[in-house]
């Protein structure tokens, strides 16, 4: 038998884990305590110690024209990973969660109302994200297209109404509809998200409105359904124009009368909640079709919110894309200008999805630069390694990050006699569909 040294035994490889096989995204890295402030479609990016002012006078960095302003109407101090905003003696005060407020403290996600303008708190989106990036609930984003539109949100959720988001798939309609319920008054509620076209007819009435034990066959015992789980929170009803058109008519009483009956069940239950609701189609269209009922559409699109697709906000191409490199954890430097043209002149079909995707097939490497066409066929990794060490001007570390790949792989591919394509994975690394095209942005 033969012996094994006594210093091998010791030895033991580091268990590695591929990207997409795990179960929660990389924590975000903060940015030496700095905040991104986004006021009137800008963002203002403070260290800690920094001290601005809010008003409609020229000493204000923060400057706004809406009349709701004083001329000096607040002081905003930056701390580590906060702000805190004081009321300077100013006509219309400072309001968070409904209530006027003297001085409030806030973290990031958080959201106040000076006079009747919306102050944002977020963070600086850490490499690779481009410079300017900031995150704002589940968003990364640098547009002002986008700006608008979380500033939209957060005042939406100082109202207590129902609302509608229509966005194309992939566009982030769940992520704005978290950053509105984290913003309002019912944050400390439940959240409860549904997602309606995966629900068969006939099931939704009990995921919706829960049910009674013995109300059919397999009732062993009293379920709540969505609404009663969201009671003092917010429920997210995803592709709420899928429900059937007797679903809706259920639905409409229910939004009417705040009071669920669950199915078998004779007592109304009282419920206190807030739809969020999204789709993609235009219900507006639907329902002058026929398609969806007039009369629900006008009771949850109180307040209307529209998210573009990515190829209408290019500039909100590369965050999101940093933003995947970053939960796969990646470390590569800051995108330069060639990687952020090639990303933005792409039209992105699938949206968040496809640079997912395209996130994920960086992280093996599989494609040898930015600009190949999506759905194209992986190109020869020692060609891929040659054009990126020549596009970095022989900076072998550079041309390895930007392939997602490490030094050591690099060189192989630079030594390798192969004309194709890389090998094909395994099936136990081979990433499913679903976590492929997962929607987080």
């Amino acid at each position: 038998m033969m012996s094994v040294p006594m210093n091998m035994t010791k030895e033991r490889t580091a268990p590695w884990r591929p990207p997409w096989d795990r179960r929660k995204a990389r924590a975000l890295r903060t940015v030496e305590g700095r905040v991104a402030l986004i006021w009137e479609g800008r963002i203002v990016v403070l260290r800690p110690g920094e001290r601005v002012f809010v008003g409609r006078g020229p000493d204000s960095r923060l400057r706004g024209g809406d009349p709701s302003l004083s001329w000096a109407h607040a002081r905003v101090d930056v701390e580590p990973g906060r702000v805190r905003v004081t009321d300077l003696g100013s006509t219309n005060g400072l309001w968070q969660g409904g209530r006027r407020k003297r001085s409030a403290e806030l973290v990031a996600g958080g959201v106040i109302l000076i006079g009747r303008c919306p102050l944002l708190v977020g963070t600086p989106a850490p490499p690779p994200a481009p410079e300017g990036t900031a995150i704002w609930g589940d968003h990364w984003f640098r547009s002002r297209q986008m700006t608008r539109v979380v500033t939209q949100a957060a005042l939406a959720a100082q109202v207590d109404a129902p609302v509608w988001i229509r966005g194309a798939s992939g566009t982030g309609k769940e992520g704005l509809a978290r950053g509105l319920h984290s913003a309002g008054p019912r944050a400390q509620g439940p959240w409860v998200a549904l997602n309606c076209a995966a629900l068969p007819e006939t099931l939704a009435e009990s995921e919706l409105f829960g049910v009674v034990r013995g109300a059919f066959t397999g009732a062993d015992r009293d379920r709540k359904g969505a609404f009663e789980r969201a009671h003092g929170g917010t429920l997210f009803l995803d592709e709420v124009g899928e429900l059937s058109p007797a679903i809706q008519a259920k639905l409409l009483r229910v939004v009417e009368e705040r009071r669920v009956t669950p199915v078998g069940g004779s007592e109304p239950r009282a419920v206190d909640v807030r739809i969020v609701a999204a789709t993609w189609v235009d219900l507006d269209r639907e329902a002058a079709m026929g398609a969806f009922r007039f009369d629900l559409l006008q009771r949850i699109s109180v307040l209307r919110l529209e998210l573009s697709p990515l190829r209408k906000r290019p500039r909100d191409i590369a965050p999101i894309y940093g933003r995947f490199l970053h939960e796969l954890g990646l470390d590569v430097a800051p995108l330069d200008a060639h990687v952020l043209a090639e990303l933005e002149g792409r039209p992105w079909p699938g949206n968040a999805r496809g640079l997912r995707a395209h996130a994920l097939r960086t992280s093996l490497g599989a494609l040898s630069e930015l600009g190949a066409n999506i759905g194209a066929a992986p190109p020869c990794p020692r060609r891929a390694a040659a054009e990126a060490v020549e596009r970095y001007g022989g900076n072998r570390s550079r041309a390895a990050r930007a392939l997602g790949v490490s030094r050591s792989t690099l060189y192989r591919w630079l030594s390798s006699e192969v004309t194709g394509a890389p090998p094909e994975l395994t099936p136990h690394e081979r990433p499913t569909h679903d976590e492929a095209c997962h929607d987080t942005a």
